[in-house]
């Protein structure tokens, strides 16, 4: 859809197209937002889009618009006046007092200028001091007081959480909750399935200020207006806002502008038609009408159907942006903050459209300081378009650094880079150029990985206008990125109820918590992973008995970065991609499973940039042991089928309702096992029937069994009592959910144990069969494996490697969300003879 609406945009003749939207995390210049994105912007079309929100999370946070190469993004600053809703109380009419609503989906209260609520306060902090969970004016505990009916209480902060506080209020039947903050720029949150009540949050002055006028009748009235506050954090970048950079390692966002604490309009639902609202989609259309404020100013770059007017826009944003003090720094001016956070600064559109000096790149992306131990070098053209010539004095501002790994882009430390051009001066002619040859390095003793940067600085020496210096952008990325904290200290391997396990000690498939063996009891595991990576893959490694290891083939899972969510899964099913990439099912033992990822950034045919991360041995149990070895059953029944293989990754579907199985021996049956075809839901068996017979003529019944929806582990009919029998049947059918077509199911097995008259030299029945192998010639046959039979087909059937299209589909049924490797099975393709 939102690709649509950029054809839309195009084919409509938009100048300038806002997006504020995006998903976080998501980094990549080859997402299809971002070529899309991209792609309008090489029509002329200007596109800003909003960073994203993940800023207090975690560097990289970049969105999957921001990412785009062409892309103006923007974060935010948090705005000068915080404009809210008030109140006043009765008691103290001529104070206006801010309020903010909580921050969730909850009751809201109703401006009205002629509705007076009565005020109560839910004890008094003065004498019970307001520090333990106990004192009546936290609200902490239920309260059986009629006087808060109907009334809005105003209750201190502390002692138990705001969801707490509304529930007691509310319980005593408030309506209205008022909680005191030591913040009042910052709100409460509240669970929003708790609350049937309006709660907010005032300042402890105004708190104490109500406190102190509180009388028996005061009343408290919320407003239809607003008022001003003066916010603490205004000018300096938004909590919220990502922190870039994209994958090819450049500088994101772009710019800032006001995001943060924006009176804006809002649904009517919401209590009020305008409100405080935060976000970089609060900020980008800033940046979209700063962007038509210099396509007005210069309607010649109207006329490109090209790059040509994303860079003439961009470089006049950038190079007059004002750079950003560091959050935490005192507004200190000399300590920026982070270019990763803030780019190259601070709109300022009147500069913007009034910039005479075009700096050719207008950023400078380094890349990893390890690929040039002596300097990054780079050309830097200035082009003057006035009519007068100017010089230059070239300096350097450092911002300061963050770390790589996700968790810490609050870390901000200073480190001055080196710059080559520190101290000269150059002349641009009028309108000409001047080109300029910079080498800048890194820090001395900068980590591996971390992100510093910094502003190129042309200052007029004629004593102009401030406003003439041209500021170009810059970053860099300390040492090796591979070798920063790619991969955390917390990878673990689980059971599926999420525990850590002792794996010197736990089987999985033949634990305490399952009886199905490994199907329902598999192996899980937890990454660490900190540093965007490129591509990813998980080996598996067969553990010998001597402690030596086999690497058998690449576990079939998705490695994929999603962001620094700590926690995210993958469980192995017990499958592998053999050399030719078809899958195997790993017998029970011993393996290790080998995570191997790629930061951004690095040489994939490196492989010491390749950081792994080797689990402890894993033992797997399938428990097939009460079975009879598959490789003694043979199929008598259809004719034309394959051998029964012992691997549950293939799948079979014979393509009619039933087969007969040879168990070559009389043999004392105890139970048939049906275990379900793994991948898609509709083509698979559901109900089922075995039978048992000593002749293969007649027949007696064995019972009954189903699979659910979704079901993985197997389907077993339990005969009770030992059955003798020489041969096994089983009827397949589809529930109201199939599609009738295929009846496909994993694989059979037949538990129990040879008879006593039965001998090693018994021999099969005559029963006709024949089995066609891969090269196409038969042999004594057994369960039909891997058909693409539909009703009307057919002919013998025979398994031919594995297919790219079944693997997406296997692929496919991966489920989202904070998982991000997740086991996945492929199966075998088949094609008829």
């Amino acid at each position: 859809m939102i690709i649509a609406a950029l054809e839309r945009a195009s084919a409509d003749g938009m100048d300038v197209v806002n997006l504020s939207l995006g998903t976080d995390f998501s980094i990549w210049t080859g997402s299809p937002l971002a070529v899309a994105a991209d792609n309008l912007a090489s029509q002329g079309i200007i596109v800003v889009a909003s960073q994203g929100n993940s800023g207090s999370d975690a560097t990289w946070g970049t969105g999957s618009v921001a990412a785009a190469r062409s892309v103006i993004a923007v974060g935010s600053v948090d705005n000068a006046v915080l404009l809210s809703p008030y109140l006043t109380v009765s008691s103290d009419p001529g104070r206006k007092i801010h309020y903010l609503p909580a921050l969730a989906p909850a009751p809201t209260v109703t401006p009205d200028d002629s509705v007076a609520i009565a005020l109560v306060a839910a004890g008094d902090r003065a004498v019970d001091g307001a520090d333990e969970a106990s004192d009546p004016s936290v609200l902490c505990e239920p309260r059986a007081d009629a006087s808060l009916a109907g009334a809005a209480v105003l209750v201190a902060g502390g002692g138990c959480s705001p969801t707490d506080k509304l529930r007691h209020a509310q319980d005593a039947g408030a309506s209205v909750l008022i909680v005191e903050v030591d913040d009042p720029t910052s709100g409460i949150v509240v669970d929003e399935t708790v609350a049937t009540i309006p709660a907010i949050s005032i300042g402890p002055e105004d708190a104490a200020a109500v406190r102190g006028s509180l009388t028996t009748g005061t009343t408290v009235t919320f407003s239809e207006g607003v008022v001003g506050v003066d916010a603490p954090s205004a000018g300096l970048v938004s909590w919220f806002s990502s922190a870039g950079p994209n994958d090819e390692l450049a500088l994101k966002p772009d710019v800032v502008a006001p995001g943060g604490n924006i009176w804006s309009s809002r649904p009517i639902d919401n209590g009020r038609p305008r409100g405080l609202e935060s976000g970089t989609s609060m900020a980008a259309p800033h940046v979209a009408g700063a962007a038509a404020l210099i396509l007005q100013a210069h309607p010649e770059l109207v006329e490109r159907d090209d790059l040509g007017a994303y860079e003439a826009v961009a470089w006049r944003l950038r190079s007059t942006a004002t750079p950003v003090p560091r959050a935490g720094a005192g507004n200190d001016a000399t300590e920026p903050e982070a270019v990763v956070r803030q780019g190259a600064g601070l709109v300022a559109v009147d500069r913007a459209i009034t910039a005479t000096t075009e700096p050719v790149p207008s950023v400078l992306n380094l890349g990893e300081a390890h690929e040039h131990p002596h300097g990054a070098t780079r050309s830097l053209t200035l082009a003057n378009h006035s009519s007068t010539p100017v010089t230059y004095t070239l300096d350097h501002t450092d911002a300061v650094s963050v770390p790589a790994e996700v968790y810490s882009s609050q870390d901000g430390a200073t480190g001055p880079a080196t710059v080559s051009t520190d101290g000269t001066t150059v002349t641009v002619p009028a309108s000409g150029v001047t080109e300029v040859e910079v080498v800048i390095t890194a820090p001395e003793g900068i980590a591996d990985g971390r992100l510093y940067g910094g502003w190129l600085v042309a200052t007029p020496t004629d004593g102009a206008d401030p406003g003439a210096v041209v500021r170009v952008p810059f970053l860099g990325v300390g040492g090796d990125l591979s070798r920063a904290g790619v991969l955390g200290p917390m990878n673990q391997v689980l059971n599926e109820d999420g525990l850590e396990v002792d794996t010197s000690t736990y089987v999985f498939g033949r634990s305490s918590r399952s009886t199905d063996g490994l199907y329902t009891d598999r192996p899980v595991i937890r990454d660490d992973l900190r540093v965007p990576y490129a591509s990813g893959r998980v080996d598996l490694l067969e553990v010998r008995a001597d402690g030596s290891t086999r690497r058998l083939g690449q576990v079939p899972v998705f490695v994929n970065w999603t962001g620094p969510f700590f926690g995210r899964t993958s469980v192995w099913d017990g499958s592998y991609l053999d050399e030719r990439s078809i899958p195997r099912q790993a017998p029970s033992g011993s393996y290790r499973l080998r995570l191997q990822v790629l930061p951004v950034g690095a040489d994939a045919h490196d492989e010491e940039q390749w950081v792994a991360w080797t689990s402890p041995t894993i033992t797997i149990d399938w428990r097939t042991d009460p079975y009879l070895p598959q490789s003694g059953l043979q199929v008598v029944s259809p004719r034309g089928a394959q051998e029964l293989v012992d691997d549950v990754f293939t799948f079979a579907a014979p393509g009619q309702s039933s087969w007969d199985i040879d168990l070559g021996v009389m043999s004392e049956v105890t139970a048939v096992q049906l275990t379900p075809y793994q991948y898609n839901w509709l083509d698979r068996a559901q109900e089922w029937t075995a039978w048992t017979s000593t002749d293969g003529e007649h027949w007696v019944p064995a019972g009954r069994g189903s699979v659910a929806p979704f079901q993985v582990a197997p389907s077993v009919i339990d005969l009770g009592t030992a059955v003798g029998a020489r041969f096994v049947r089983v009827e397949l059918a589809q529930g109201d959910s199939g599609t009738g077509e295929v009846m496909a199911v994993a694989e059979v097995r037949v538990a129990g144990r040879p008879t006593a008259e039965s001998t090693s030299g018994s021999t099969r029945g005559t029963a006709p069969v024949l089995a066609v192998t891969e090269g196409g010639s038969a042999r004594p046959g057994a369960l039909p494996v891997a058909s693409t039979l539909r009703p009307g087909d057919r002919g013998p059937l025979a398994r031919a490697g594995a297919s790219a299209g079944h693997l997406a589909q296997a692929l496919g049924c991966l489920v989202a969300g904070t998982v991000v490797l997740v086991a996945v099975r492929r199966r075998d393709r088949v094609t008829r003879r």
